[in-house]
């Protein structure tokens, strides 16, 4: 991954964040509408491989 990549990916991470949460938070239940599952798939889908951006 390149350095720009991982300034992209970071930038963006707490807002997504905050709409996961907050979409969580609002759930009723097990039931969500599509639009917002799909926020969460497309969150996990993006940051699934945010280990590779920590530098040891």
């Amino acid at each position: 991954m390149t350095e720009i990549m991982a300034e992209k990916m970071t930038h963006s991470l707490p807002e997504r964040l905050k709409e996961v949460n907050s979409i969580l938070d609002t759930c009723l239940g097990y039931q969500m509408p599509f639009d917002r599952a799909n926020v969460i798939a497309q969150f996990y889908y993006d940051y699934q491989d945010t280990n590779v951006i920590i530098k040891p």
